[in-house]
């Protein structure tokens, strides 16, 4: 009964082992095989439990930054991007490379304000800050380098006259310097951006993704994004993200 009652106490405290088998460390009853038997079960019910959960991880390994994964390649980078924040009670933007990694996040809570947008890597470490500029005449937003609110990288401004110019979404500037023009329409998840310095050559596009078998369309909250070689994949997203805000309602 001793035993049995030992058996029992050892299992659901393992923590025990060493005390018991130092007091017991001269002994060869019954109680010292069970609980060296016991000791090692759980050592391979341990190993079994370690490999079911590496089994069914859902996500890889997420790379540190996006750099490194990104930008590396000469090849034009296709993501998916998918509109839907994986935290409860956010809304934002999930982005996926071609690998299935998640690349770039954005989490913005439900009722806070949208006019500050931070666009994160996989680990939340801030890349680009979008802010709406105030008192500005039509939609404007500024893109910052990280948290900073200095110095902005690039100014998006909204095309407000749609009566003569309805392929032009917005256009791009840096340092008052026109860079890049969005045309298209975001609302059927057709845009492209042109080089205003390289004679409008295409850097970044945006696409409705199908899906591998029977070519169905996922809708409007998963697309492709897809950037060429000379452009930062963080910036062809955060371009993405404003005219989410500027044409959400289409």
């Amino acid at each position: 009964p001793h035993s049995l009652f030992l058996h029992l106490c050892i299992y659901k405290h393992p923590n025990l082992f060493s005390f018991v088998q130092q007091t017991k460390s001269n002994s060869s009853s019954p109680t010292t095989i069970i609980i060296k038997t016991h000791k090692k079960e759980l050592k391979q019910r341990n190993t079994q439990n370690q490999k079911k959960r590496s089994m069914t991880k859902v996500h890889p390994k997420f790379p540190n930054t996006c750099e490194e994964s990104l930008c590396d390649s000469k090849a034009a980078v296709v993501l998916t991007v998918w509109k839907k924040s994986l935290l409860f009670n956010c809304d934002g933007f999930t982005v996926y490379n071609s690998n299935g990694d998640l690349v770039f996040r954005v989490d913005n809570y439900m009722n806070s304000p949208k006019d500050n947008i931070v666009l994160m890597d996989a680990s939340g470490l801030p890349l680009l800050s979008i802010r709406r500029k105030k008192l500005s005449f039509g939609d404007c937003w500024m893109v910052y380098d990280g948290e900073t609110e200095r110095n902005p990288i690039f100014t998006a401004n909204k095309n407000v006259n749609i009566l003569t110019n309805r392929r032009t979404l917005a256009w791009i500037s840096a340092k008052k310097t026109m860079w890049y023009e969005i045309e298209g329409s975001y609302g059927q998840r057709s845009c492209k951006m042109l080089d205003e310095r390289r004679n409008k050559k295409k850097v970044a596009e945006i696409k409705k993704k199908e899906a591998m078998v029977g070519g169905v369309a996922f809708g409007k909250d998963v697309f492709k994004l897809i950037v060429e070689s000379e452009t930062e994949p963080r910036v062809a997203m955060a371009f993405t993200i404003i005219l989410d805000q500027m044409f959400r309602s289409y």
